[in-house]
């Protein structure tokens, strides 16, 4: 996942630093079940971060232009 996306919902630098796309839904508190460096497993933790932050209005839609 891009940094800017996460940069863009205010989560701090340092944070965005130390995540990792396996374990970025967990960071947020989401259940995932994929599995760790599968690449579909990884996308939908992505994919539900992003979802949550958009939803949570954390993540301005404008962040996609």
């Amino acid at each position: 996942m891009p940094a800017r996306f996460l940069l863009a919902a205010d989560v701090p630098y340092d944070t965005v630093k130390s995540l990792r796309s396996n374990t970025i839904a967990a960071h947020f508190g989401i259940e995932h079940d994929g599995k760790a460096h599968d690449a579909l497993g990884d996308a939908m933790s992505v994919g539900l971060v992003l979802q949550h932050l958009l939803r949570d209005g954390r993540l301005p839609p404008s962040a996609f232009a």
